[in-house]
């Protein structure tokens, strides 16, 4: 009886792993960009367009510099990433939920 727990428990984890390493890239994808939205928005902030009378003057030229320009790619492309993960698993959680209603057993009504 023993052996057979076993077995059930290994070909259990055999089954679930791909699908546990898709869902741990999944979620290190998406912190991934969260973090470079972040940090990218902290960074453009401090460098490109200070909150200083100075950098109310500089900002003007300091937006076309290179690290101003690959942080706001970083911010842009972060929030795209970012809200099209969401719509992804907007869209996943929507279809599991119409899977779960259109396949609930109805009552027939006897006449």
């Amino acid at each position: 009886m023993k052996r057979v727990r076993m077995d059930n428990s290994v070909r259990l984890i055999n089954n679930v792993r791909p699908y546990l390493e898709f869902i741990n890239a999944a979620v290190g994808l998406y912190f991934l960009w969260v973090v470079i939205h972040f940090v990218a928005g902290q960074l453009y902030v401090y460098y490109c367009v200070p909150l200083t009378f100075m950098g109310f003057i500089m900002s003007p030229l300091m937006v076309a510099s290179p690290h101003c320009c690959a942080l706001r790619w970083c911010i842009i492309n972060g929030a795209n990433n970012i809200s099209t993960m969401w719509v992804v698993f907007g869209t996943w959680l929507a279809s599991k939920f119409a899977l779960l209603v259109t396949n609930r057993p109805t009552a027939h009504v006897v006449q």
